[in-house]
């Protein structure tokens, strides 16, 4: 349970950062800019649970796109 909470508050977030940066810009966000930042971090979380997370998910957006100590791959980037 505790997993799905997470991926629930990551997913929350995202969607509020994809509305604010767009925003931002002067335009209303789209639902496909929404579905592809939502796709980028669930692609980072699953990359990141089956490399270095022990089948465990990243507990926020920064540790995915933070360089990883072992491998120097950082699975999401700022403008995905």
């Amino acid at each position: 349970m505790r997993r799905g909470a997470v991926a629930v508050v990551i997913v929350a977030i995202a969607v509020i950062v994809v509305w604010q940066a767009r925003l931002q810009r002067g335009g209303r966000p789209s639902g496909a800019q929404a579905i592809r930042a939502l796709r980028a971090i669930a692609s980072a979380q699953s990359e990141y649970a089956a490399s270095v997370g022990h089948a465990g998910y990243a507990g926020s957006l920064a540790a995915l796109a933070t360089p990883c100590a072992q491998t120097g791959k950082t699975y999401l980037s700022p403008t995905s």
